[in-house]
């Protein structure tokens, strides 16, 4: 289960969110804005609002109206494992999942959760000394976690586990909307009560920009209304989508740039400006005035601000966010790249698989004669957007090559993150010939079936490699793995440039990704091996 509280504000006259609700207008776009962003927010929730606001309730949404200090625990399902209250002051965007198996293994009853932009993933911070000396540099590549000292007020998100809350809801103790009496009724009941914050996106809704930002985030030519009473000076100009409200009137020369709200009764006064900015209900601007990425009304402030702010950051849709998660490249589903490769993957794969299925009896008797250990090697690499998975090989080395190999670096032949060296002590005799006519590759058919990798693409690696650079990174991880690929038939293997090409050919695949790109890799692998598998004899 999860509760939205909005909790009363110590000044009434100054919360902003308030305000908005207390408008039949503002409020039905308030509530359609907070569902629909890309922020968090869950869709069968409960919405907690103190009784003695005069709002209006968002539509099709289970509410609460308890007095001003407390609320009552809804009851608990069988199946479920935590409560989350999420504070209706804060929209936020986090890694739920993460958060969730992480409040599921640990033993703490209360987890209270603040969201802090700065933790966020793909990000570097710096280290530095006592002294402030640059002591180094750290990439995230995960969301960060981190423990903070219990905060004053109520979190962005508060965890409460079931069994915690069964009690609390089965002594009828209703819950305080005081954070200070919450924490001390959790402790009356000796609960293990823990403090984080984690990375990700956070607004503010009592914080004018922010809400700014949600609201005009949404206002479209199609949210018009009340046009039939607006009263328009022919001079008056409109640009942008702008929501006017009934009894709306601009004077002459008037000039209101969207997007951009004027609740019912709003008033322009003749030369004044609104540049993406919000008339609560009644309000005027005076003549002459300039109004600049404000909200216009609110009593704990001056009536009529003209700060020259910066424009408020549009909300992206959940559609946009997801393509910036993994920003290098996107392909719609219609396209080659994201459809119809796949589909070409499965067929060719298949093909390929029922040819050498009946070779697999002859390799794998051939590779447990030669040396102990299984058949098949499982390498942990990254695949697409970093998803981990199990590559698949024929075993062409000895069981202790992993731990070889660091003791033999010192003697490695290429740069960069790879290893390769002539001769190489932990290749066993039938997998140097399964290396020499890469049959040791063909079970990564398997992974190409499951959806784990392409035919072409780039070479799969782990997460330590992937992380020696995050522009590189942010090509290979934005298509599948391939098991050819066009660093494997152009690079030319020069001493000290062998990472550089490795960089460049992965990223020119990615920015050029075609049908005939794929075909042309596939066409030169097939030569090469073709003609590897004749030099074997």
């Amino acid at each position: 289960m999860e509760l939205v509280i909005f909790h009363p504000s110590e000044n009434p006259d100054s919360s902003r969110i308030r305000a908005i609700l207390n408008s039949p207008r503002l409020s039905e776009l308030f509530w359609r804005a907070r569902s629909n962003s890309y922020f968090s927010h869950p869709s069968r929730s409960v919405i907690v609002i103190p009784s003695d606001w005069t709002v209006a309730t968002p539509p099709s949404e289970k509410v609460q109206r308890p007095p001003s200090s407390e609320f009552t625990a809804e009851p608990i399902s069988p199946g479920q494992k935590e409560y989350i209250l999420h504070h209706g002051r804060f929209l936020t965007d986090l890694d739920s999942r993460r958060m969730r198996q992480l409040f599921r293994s640990s033993d703490a009853d209360v987890i209270t959760l603040d969201i802090v932009p700065r933790l966020q993933s793909y990000r570097e911070r710096i280290r530095l000394t006592e002294d402030n000396q640059v002591a180094g540099f750290r990439r995230q590549y995960q969301n960060t976690l981190e423990p903070v000292p219990l905060p004053k007020e109520w979190p962005a998100q508060l965890w409460i586990r079931r069994d915690l809350l069964r009690m609390l809801s089965g002594s009828g103790i209703p819950v305080p909307l005081d954070f200070h009496r919450f924490l001390d009724l959790c402790r009356t009941m000796k609960a293990d009560i823990r403090s984080f914050q984690i990375g990700g996106l956070c607004l503010d809704l009592e914080s004018e920009d922010d809400l700014l930002r949600l609201l005009l985030s949404f206002i479209r030519q199609e949210f018009f209304f009340g046009s039939e009473t607006i009263e328009r000076h022919p001079s008056a100009r409109v640009v942008g989508p702008v929501l006017m409200g009934s009894g709306v009137r601009l004077a002459k020369d008037t000039l209101v740039v969207g997007p951009a709200i004027l609740d019912d009764g709003a008033c322009v006064e003749q030369g004044a400006v609104v540049h993406q900015s919000i008339l609560l209900k009644g309000q005027t601007v005076a003549s002459g005035m300039v109004v600049r990425n404000s909200i216009v009304g609110f009593k704990s402030q001056p009536r009529l601000p003209t700060a020259n702010r910066s424009r408020p950051a549009i909300l992206f849709s959940t559609e946009t966010v997801r393509r910036n998660q993994f920003p290098y490249r996107y392909w719609p589903w219609y396209s080659y790249p994201r459809t119809f490769k796949r589909v070409l993957d499965i067929l060719a794969s298949a093909a390929i698989l029922i040819v050498f299925l009946p070779f697999f009896p002859i390799l794998a008797l051939a590779i447990k004669l030669n040396s102990k250990g299984p058949v098949f090697y499982r390498a942990r690499r990254q695949g697409l957007y970093g998803r981990p998975f199990d590559c698949l090989k024929f075993r062409s080395m000895i069981t202790t090559a992993d731990s070889l190999q660091e003791k033999l670096r010192f003697i490695n032949q290429v740069d960069g993150p790879q290893f390769k060296m002539e001769n190489d002590p932990r290749v066993s005799s039938v997998g140097r010939f399964l290396r020499a006519t890469n049959l040791d590759e063909i079970p990564q058919f398997l992974n190409v079936l499951m959806g784990q990798m392409s035919i072409v693409g780039p070479r799969p690696s782990p997460d330590s490699e992937n992380q020696l650079c995050p522009f590189w990174r942010y090509a290979r991880l934005s298509v599948r793995p391939g098991i050819t690929g066009l660093w494997q038939m152009r690079r030319t293997r020069i001493p000290a440039r062998d990472f550089q090409e490795w960089v460049h050919y992965d990223t020119e695949y990615v920015r050029g990704l075609s049908l005939w790109m794929d075909v042309s890799i596939a066409w030169m692998t097939a030569r090469k091996l073709i003609g590897n598998f004749f030099d074997q004899f």
